[in-house]
């Protein structure tokens, strides 16, 4: 087998990419600041180091044999990569029995499968795209996107690499700049359009692994150069300041990353890796013996610790500094056990042979597709819970295939041509749920416009003040889009309702006020002048109904005041807007409904209705939902709006 020099520099680097990660996920807060808020840049540091060491090995060989070995390279991969990853599949599929509900089991079933076939990059890519997703950081599999990623990459690169090597030799410097160039662009404009398949896919991650690629052509001629060059030994301290500084000061939520913005933490990982050598002080350092050990356990490191988070923060034992603590501490115990016990043994062909090693894990992976697609075919065992969640997960199946599954921002729920009275619902996914409750409960003819699409921040336009001019550009889009509609539909529109979240109901606070007096006044320049009905305000809990129901551990009327200690804000209070936006609608000729009239009582906020549920997450209807709110609503209109 082909070796490279080994520079322990590059696992102290490995260390620091991997400790960003952790604490990243971890979500630490001094303030209301998240320390390194920039953490999520460890990945790309891998990244480059990635493509500089596989490069590396690639030309070794090349040139030692003048031959390259497919099968021995892949072999190795699959070496150092598959063993941990099948392990950590079987240890917490039982966590996931224990703790997910249906819907999330089988999510969790489906990212084992594609994890298993290096594709879960496309999978997290389309199914995060769903509107009302569960939060990434309940997804313990998620992180194995990377994997994906390096495995696609290890696929290509090799191929692209010998024929250029092979045909275009004296150019092959220039062909890897267009690559990385090429792949940049591709990242940059795609960041803009459609950040999740921007940030999952490889055509816009290739440029990092080609930097590291392009640096094993040219590092070792910047390191021959004379050693105390006071330039050279600074460049690497140039590095890694730019790779704190973006885990410090770059925030992802306002980043278009991968983009332009990444090249700060990929140019400082290549400054340390092209001009690093054993007189330079930082290589001293991050050769010290605790930082390589680090970057030797960083892949166990980073594939124990996502999943361990996600199932504590399932299991709400993760909401403290102290258990954060204690968690990061249990991942580097199992991480150092399973660097000792399971990656260094099945590396090395001498303590596991090749035979005993491709049986082993054709073994354990089969048994792994087999037992998830079971979950995936039993719809995630919904018996191991009550029969509310049981039945509750076939309605809320029915309900995503019939309302939610369409990405597209424009919904037409139902379209009666034969009946006059026509309504336009604008809003965010809770206008969505109000779309649905009447389509199922009147003979109207309903038109959905979602005005919250990717980046859109409820209904209006400066509501929520955006931070830069992306976020800006990107609200104004979301506005404009639905320019054409509005023109074609709302003259020939009976009822224009405007629903959203809580913002609407808070017209105590002078600028929302103002900023739904704007709306309303957008609506009547493109030409509707009849009634406007605004729809804010509903019962929202703290976790999700289906989690209440599984600890309250029954169903029936007891669940309805069980589940009263997990509001978000008690009925009084949200009464309370609504007594205040009640008298602002009205002063302003625009009638007003809260939901909150339709859901709670004088016992309490309703979450089972018949022993269904209501709700299929913290505050969006199920199809029993959308039944027991549509005919209040039809009422509402038929007797204030219609009847008049």
């Amino acid at each position: 087998m082909t070796k490279i020099q080994y520079r322990p520099e590059i696992d102290g680097l490995r260390a620091i990419a991997v400790f960003a990660v952790i604490i990243f996920h971890a979500e630490f807060f001094y303030g209301e600041s998240q320390l390194f808020q920039g953490g999520f840049f460890g990945v790309d540091i891998f990244f480059v180091i990635s493509g500089f060491l596989i490069t590396s090995l690639i030309i070794k060989e090349i040139e030692s044999t003048k031959l390259f070995s497919f099968l021995g390279f892949y072999n190795r991969r699959i070496r150092r990569l598959i063993p941990v990853l099948v392990f950590i599949f079987i240890i917490f599929f039982p966590f996931a029995w224990f703790l997910l509900l249906p819907d999330n089991f089988v999510d969790f079933s489906k990212s084992i499968i594609w994890s298993n076939i290096f594709l879960s990059n496309f999978y997290w890519s389309d199914s995060l795209q769903v509107y009302g997703a569960e939060s990434s950081n309940l997804k313990p599999f998620l992180h194995t996107w990377t994997l994906a990623i390096e495995e696609q990459f290890y696929i290509l690169y090799p191929i692209i690499l010998i024929l250029t090597y092979k045909w275009f030799k004296p150019y092959i410097i220039y062909v890897l700049i267009t690559i990385i160039l090429l792949s940049l662009y591709f990242a940059e404009t795609m960041s803009g359009k459609d950040p999740l398949s921007s940030f999952y896919l490889l055509h816009t991650r290739f440029w990092e692994l080609l930097t590291g690629g392009l640096l094993a052509f040219t590092s070792n001629s910047y390191q021959a150069k004379e050693k105390q060059n006071i330039c050279l030994n600074l460049l690497p301290l140039l590095g890694l300041c730019l790779i704190f500084y973006s885990f410090f000061y770059v925030e992802f939520q306002f980043s278009k990353h991968p983009g332009l913005i990444t090249l700060i933490p990929v140019m400082g990982t290549a400054l340390i890796i092209a001009f690093s050598n054993k007189d330079v002080f930082l290589t001293k350092i991050l050769s010290y013996k605790l930082f390589v050990y680090i970057g030797l356990l960083s892949y166990s490191l980073y594939l124990w610790h996502f999943p361990l988070f996600a199932f504590l923060r399932i299991g709400g034992y993760f909401d403290t500094i102290l258990l954060k603590s204690c968690a990061i501490y249990v991942t580097f115990i199992l991480s150092a056990l399973s660097y000792k016990y399971i990656e260094q043994p099945f590396r090395s062909k001498t303590r596991t042979p090749a035979k005993v090693f491709y049986i082993t894990i054709i073994i354990c992976t089969s048994i792994i597709l087999i037992v998830n697609c079971l979950v995936i075919k039993k719809d995630g065992y919904p018996g191991r819970f009550n029969q509310s969640i049981a039945l509750g997960v076939q309605e809320m199946k029915e309900y995503r295939q019939t309302y939610w599954e369409s990405t597209d921002a424009y919904l037409k729920v139902k379209d009666f041509t034969k009946n006059n009275f026509s309504v336009v619902v604008i809003g965010n996914s809770w206008a969505k749920d109000i779309a649905n409750s009447l389509a199922e409960k009147s003979e109207y003819e309903i038109n959905f416009n979602g005005m919250t699409g990717h980046r859109c921040k409820a209904i209006t336009l400066n509501l929520l003040k955006p931070k830069n001019k992306y976020y800006l550009n990107a609200q104004t889009a979301c506005l404009e889009r639905n320019v054409l509609r509005f023109k074609t539909e709302l003259p020939n529109t009976n009822l224009v309702i405007l629903a959203d979240n809580k913002w609407m109901a808070k017209v105590n606070d002078k600028a929302i006020a103002s900023e739904v007096l704007k709306n309303i006044g957008f609506l009547r320049k493109y030409g509707y002048q009849g009634p406007v009905m605004i729809i804010s305000n509903r019962p929202t809990y703290k976790i999700g109904i289906f989690e209440i129901i599984k600890e309250y551990g029954a169903v029936g009327d007891g669940i309805n005041k069980y589940a009263q200690k997990y509001l978000q804000e008690p009925p009084h209070i949200l009464r309370k807007q609504d007594s205040i936006a009640a008298d602002f609608y009205k002063d302003n000729k625009i009638y007003y409904y809260s939901l909150v009239n339709s859901l709670c009582g004088k016992e309490g906020c309703k979450v089972l209705y018949e022993n269904m549920p209501l709700y299929y997450d913290k505050d969006h209807l199920t199809k029993s939902g959308a039944l027991f709110v549509g005919p209040k609503l039809v009422d509402f209109i038929e007797s204030n709006i219609r009847s008049k």
